[in-house]
């Protein structure tokens, strides 16, 4: 996938890095170092309020 998209960041969407500070390490640790590791908190419940509104409105 490097030859054909180039460097991209990886985004781990989830509160499992957040369990432990191993976890994170030791994905990182997994990881080449030019890779770019980046954790994203998601708030799903305010994506699904969203969708449910709209559906009311239509």
């Amino acid at each position: 996938m490097l030859t054909r998209f180039g460097e991209r960041p990886i985004v781990h969407a989830g509160r499992v890095p957040q369990l432990h500070r191993l976890i994170e390490q030791s994905m990182r640790e997994r990881l080449s170092p030019q890779c770019d590791l980046r954790l994203v908190n998601l708030q799903s419940h305010v994506a699904a309020a969203h969708l449910a509104r709209q559906k009311v409105l239509t």
